[in-house]
């Protein structure tokens, strides 16, 4: 197995060269004020701006939020509410849930994003998704944030023999 590079070869070989692509410039939000770095089962990074996008749709009426997530059943993504083990996580699923109550926040749940497309106008994308049908279900989006902290699904290469480096993973 190899080891990681130091940060520095990583910034200058692989980030660097990745930031300059045009297709991923313009994205780019560099010097952002990071509120809170923790290490638990997995790593997260917190920033303000998810209070400041809620906050934003009443004052926009033009803005709308969409929390999509693979799951069917929601419930689970709201934590235990105030019996959640971790009182934090209990709060925010709570405050989600009056978020989703009151409309400012969309739920598009069962959403297993199959493709990004870059919409006709250039203005922004369409997430992709199939229903169970088979039908196509699309979400239009000038800002997409991405939730981490999920491991991805290996499955599919679950028999295959991969050296795969654990970052990646």
């Amino acid at each position: 197995m190899s080891a990681t590079p130091p940060i520095t070869e990583l910034a200058t070989r692989y980030l660097q060269p990745l930031a300059g692509l045009p297709h991923i410039r313009p994205h780019l939000r560099l010097h952002a004020r990071v509120a809170a770095i923790t290490r638990q089962d997995t790593d997260r990074l917190r920033t303000p701006n998810r209070d400041q996008a809620t906050e934003a749709a009443p004052k926009a009426p033009d803005t709308r939020l969409t929390w999509a997530i693979r799951s069917d059943d929601h419930t689970r993504a709201f934590g235990g509410g105030d019996d959640d083990a971790l009182p934090a996580r209990g709060a925010l699923g709570t405050g989600l849930q009056l978020l989703i109550d009151k409309g400012v926040v969309e739920l598009a749940p069962g959403f297993k994003i199959r493709a990004v497309r870059t919409q006709p106008d250039g203005a922004g994308v369409e997430l992709v998704a199939l229903d169970k049908d088979g039908s196509e279900r699309t979400i239009a989006a000038d800002r997409v944030v991405a939730a981490t902290g999920y491991r991805p699904d290996h499955t599919i290469t679950g028999e295959l023999r991969l050296d795969l480096d654990p970052i990646l993973e």
